[in-house]
């Protein structure tokens, strides 16, 4: 096996042994590294070459998902200002959908775009503003939006806000189409997801950069990557039975292309996130350890993730005798096959949509510490002093845009 591999440690929980591994590729990258002093955290580099062999994929329907999920997201008012509009559109996440989910029949496609929408409008909703440094409004939101997973009859709940009246509106939608086990799968993969957002206020408000082997198993919950895998299912209208799911080898698979997905997006919304003084960042983080430049720091994480890529192709060559070995269905072996299809796609559709969302190509400056974000809207019910910007405007220097994939 190459690059890290991944064990079961005591009680069965499944880990990654990265350390070992990060530790080898920073020696590469950054032999002299105790000897180089910090520089800012603020600098231009030339974005690396991605490695990422999968076909790069769009489907039909784009525009339907991007004008559906526009639709619902005005009608459950998380978009509601003439600037928070333009701002959607201009982050094209109907495209993210129609490039990560492919294969999805219309109306699931719009689902998955309405999903990909709160997502992505409820982390802005913390990380762009003082809301994501301060855990007592955190206490204040988070845990009502896990109650409104839960099922009606248990638990009918009246909704307090935009994010909860959109959770509301759109977890049955997905949940009656999915088996008991999903749901349940989906659940703990969002109270993760939610849960780690204290972690990473506490490393704002305490302006902690986390150790790089903690951060990247961390970045596994607060990137939402789990809920997109989860979504695969969905979209494809299959079911991967449970004692597959959690077996090692797929876990394997889901952890490197997680990892990829995850550092691509840290290096492309590195300078985006520089701006507001984030420290929950794989570049900064890398940079940090190595004391280099921030070059060395992109060069160490994009090997980093070239390794992933070539660890979950390593063990997709063992699906096929995993699959006679297991003595699985016909059935079973098209429904894990389809959803490594549906890794891949999230693998090669996370990368492009990246490379043309305005959500990194363009940055976005805080205002004064203390002024509103002005586009930013009040969706969990906070007060306004939530909603002010996190630090001082802080202008660093144009990213160098020439990547290319391979």
């Amino acid at each position: 096996m190459k690059g890290a591999v991944v064990a079961i440690a005591p009680g069965g929980k499944i880990v990654d042994t990265l350390i070992e591994h990060v530790l080898q590729l920073v020696e590469q990258v950054s032999p002299d590294r105790g000897a180089r002093k910090r520089r800012c955290i603020i600098s231009s580099f030339t974005l690396p070459q991605f490695y990422n062999p999968f076909p790069s994929r769009l489907s039909p329907e784009l525009m339907t998902a991007a004008d559906e999920s526009l639709r619902w997201a005005q009608d459950m008012e998380l978009v509601a200002s003439p600037s928070a509009q333009e701002r959607f559109e201009s982050a094209l996440y109907g495209e993210f959908a129609a490039r990560t989910y492919p294969d999805a029949p219309t109306d699931r496609l719009v689902v998955a775009a309405k999903w990909c929408a709160w997502l992505f409008l409820f982390d802005d909703h913390f990380d762009d503003c003082y809301l994501g440094r301060s855990k007592s409004d955190a206490e204040a939101v988070l845990p009502n939006l896990l109650r409104c997973l839960a099922s009606p009859e248990i638990e009918p709940l009246i909704p307090g806000n935009p994010l909860e009246a959109a959770l509301l509106d759109l977890w049955p939608q997905t949940a009656t189409r999915m088996s008991p086990s999903w749901r349940g799968r989906f659940k703990r993969h969002m109270h993760d997801y939610l849960m780690s957002y204290f972690w990473e206020i506490s490393n704002r408000s305490r302006r902690h950069t986390p150790d790089l082997v903690m951060y990247i198993d961390m970045r596994r919950d607060t990137g939402a990557t789990w809920i997109g895998f989860d979504l695969i299912p969905y979209t494809e209208g299959l079911e991967v039975p449970t004692w597959l799911n959690d077996s090692l080898l797929l876990r394997t698979m889901e952890l490197a292309a997680i990892d990829v997905i995850c550092i691509s997006n840290d290096i492309l919304s590195h300078e985006k996130e520089m701006a507001r003084g984030e420290v929950n960042n794989i570049v900064h983080v890398a940079q940090q350890l190595t004391g280099g430049e921030i070059q060395q720091s992109v060069n160490l994480v994009n090997a980093i993730q070239n390794s992933r890529i070539r660890l979950f192709l390593d063990h997709k060559e063992q699906i096929p005798a995993w699959l006679e070995e297991s003595e699985a269905s016909p059935a079973t072996r098209q429904a894990v096959e389809r959803y490594i299809v549906g890794l891949e796609s999230w693998i090669r559709g996370n990368l492009d949509w990246s490379l043309r969302t305005a959500r990194y190509l363009n940055v976005e400056y805080a205002p004064g510490h203390g002024d509103r974000v002005s586009w930013a809207e009040n969706l969990s019910g906070v007060t306004d002093d939530a909603l002010r910007a996190p630090v001082e405007d802080r202008k660093p220097a144009g990213l160098g845009w020439g990547a290319a994939t391979t």
